[in-house]
């Protein structure tokens, strides 16, 4: 299956131990894209645990909601949404595409959504504010005599 390369929100729908081919612990988590054009398709991780990737397999397992406690069972695991990184890879000549990272959702949330007719009206709320600003005399902070402002990196 073809999946788009990018980074989606997604929510673990199950995990499960087991061993790669070579005969190494793995977990697989199948994922639900919740975002972008392959939006309700599940998608398959694989995390590894050899010594130099099981604290970002575990760490990504933290991410999904697993309640930390016992890997055997991952509890909790789909409590969390988190932000998938899908890349392609080549393998044996043929170009995939895989998770490349599992990562936790960042950036600020709203504690609830404002509706429609609640933004139309806040926003006039702030337009007499904002046409204030915008025609007030500027105050000093931020002002720097000799340095040109269109070169500060803000």
């Amino acid at each position: 299956m073809k999946y788009s390369v990018g980074k989606f929100r997604a929510k673990a729908q199950s995990g499960e131990l087991g061993y790669s081919t070579n005969g190494n612990e793995q977990v697989t988590v199948q994922f639900e894209i919740l975002e972008g054009p392959d939006s309700g398709k599940s998608i398959t991780w694989w995390g590894y645990f050899s010594e130099k990737s099981a604290d970002r397999t575990l760490k990504a397992l933290l991410d999904a909601g697993w309640d930390g406690k016992d890997v055997s069972v991952l509890g909790g695991l789909g409590g969390n949404d988190v932000r998938l990184t899908i890349d392609n890879d080549t393998y044996n000549g043929e170009v995939r595409q895989r998770v490349r990272w599992v990562n936790a959702m960042t950036g600020p949330k709203e504690q609830s959504p404002m509706a429609s007719a609640d933004r139309a009206s806040f926003a006039e709320k702030m337009k007499g504010r904002t046409l204030s600003l915008q025609t007030s005399v500027p105050d000093q902070v931020g002002t720097h005599e000799g340095v040109d402002s269109d070169a500060l990196p803000f």
